[in-house]
């Protein structure tokens, strides 16, 4: 008799005696169970002409060990000094099992992120979220040394032996950009200078150029691709309340009327955070 399916269910033929007894006798017997993923239990009854059977048998199954482990680097380049924190390597890795299924058991499982000869060891991952994130600071000696990028690669180990390794692209080594003073009165955005995956936060600063001008109020329309990214807030020490509305759903109005102070000149009045999209 062949297996049929139904849903998240499967009906095979009961033979484990089609050997010794007649085919009439095992004509009618089924046995149904539930689809079976990749770790936990399955459980199966039993049939006769329909008629189910008491009792039921359950099967355990463990995820399988990563295989392999493969990422993208977040920041293509680093810069000095170090104080400023923009001296951090940032990299997400996913990790997958001998045929390429992403769950996998994380036991004695362990990413290292390696740039240059600096290791650090990467989050853990989990059998339900086979991923995570590494990070590790370039010291002020690579800097020193005149080198213009470092290797980065990620490697993973199992129970201490080195299972598999990707090699990333290198990171660039460079003083940490200048920002230069607008002189034209008005409202500037300083972007983020790294790579953003889906789930990560960005943060973009809201700079002012008042001139001589003392400021007391603003507003103003912020623009974005709302398919790439999400508005979670707006943060600012500049101004004691700033409200926040929609005018579009790519388009956001930010008006404050109250300052903490009165200021002229450049100066950050403003941070946004946006998500990224899981689809971006």
């Amino acid at each position: 008799m062949p297996s049929t399916s139904s849903g998240l269910f499967t009906s095979t033929p009961f033979a484990p005696f089609a050997g010794s007894l007649p085919s009439s006798f095992l004509a009618g017997v089924t046995f149904s169970s539930s689809l079976i993923d990749l770790a936990g239990s399955s459980s199966a009854s039993y049939a006769i002409g329909g008629v189910a059977l008491g009792g039921s048998t359950s099967v355990s199954f463990a995820y399988p060990p990563p295989a392999r482990v493969a990422g993208i680097l977040k920041t293509p380049a680093v810069y000095a000094p170090t104080e400023s924190g923009a001296n951090v390597v940032s990299a997400l890795y996913t990790v997958s099992d001998a045929v390429g299924r992403m769950q996998c058991s994380p036991t004695g499982a362990v990413v290292t992120l390696v740039v240059g000869s600096i290791t650090q060891q990467c989050a853990s991952f989990t059998a339900s979220a086979p991923y995570g994130l590494c990070t590790l600071a370039v010291n002020a000696s690579a800097f020193a040394a005149a080198q213009t990028s470092l290797s980065v690669l990620l490697s993973l180990t199992v129970a201490g032996a080195p299972i598999s390794s990707a090699a990333l692209p290198n990171v660039s080594l460079a003083p940490l950009p200048q920002q230069s003073t607008p002189s034209s009165v008005g409202i500037y955005f300083q972007l983020p200078q790294y790579v953003a995956v889906p789930g990560d936060s960005v943060t973009v600063a809201l700079w002012i150029q008042a001139g001589s001008t003392a400021l007391g109020s603003l507003d103003a329309s912020v623009v974005f691709n709302s398919s790439a990214l999400a508005y979670k807030g707006i943060a600012s020490d500049f101004f004691n309340t700033v409200t926040v509305g929609t005018s579009t759903t790519n388009a956001l109005n930010v008006t404050a009327g109250s300052t903490k102070q009165m200021a002229s000149g450049f100066f950050k009045a403003a941070t946004l955070t946006f998500a990224v999209a899981k689809d971006a």
